[in-house]
């Protein structure tokens, strides 16, 4: 058995048996793996991906995020319409399309907070400047 997808279950295994990764803890390896590979190709290429190293770098990051944003774009809308939604309005929308939307947006404007962090200081601060 391939030990390095390894994690500790208490309730498909015994405590202390080692079982194979599946599901969520599969994504966990990914999340370390995909800027792995990265760092590895641009270190094994050197000098000759300066042209387009820093595109590499960026993908594999981004490529991470989307990996560890999946689930939760997966589970938002069900935990949404199962537990916050009232039942009689919860009923009548729990095929509407709206809440996976709503977590798109959420996830949007997360991204754009995250990217824009630091960033709008810096602009204010130069308009100000002027």
């Amino acid at each position: 058995m391939n030990n390095t997808l390894a994690v500790l279950t208490s309730g498909e295994a015994s405590p202390g048996e080692v079982v194979q990764a599946t599901g969520t803890f599969g994504l966990i390896a990914a999340l370390i793996a995909i800027p792995a590979l990265g760092a590895v190709i641009l270190l094994l290429v050197g000098r000759r991906a300066n042209k387009w190293g820093h595109l590499l770098g960026t993908a594999m990051v981004l490529a991470a995020f989307a990996v560890a944003s999946a689930p939760a774009l997966w589970l938002g809308p069900l935990v949404l319409q199962r537990w916050v939604l009232p039942t009689g309005l919860g009923a009548s929308l729990a095929t509407a399309a709206w809440p996976v939307r709503a977590a798109g947006a959420l996830l949007a404007l997360g991204s754009a907070w995250a990217l824009g962090h630091g960033l709008w200081v810096r602009v204010l601060d130069w308009c100000m400047s002027l």
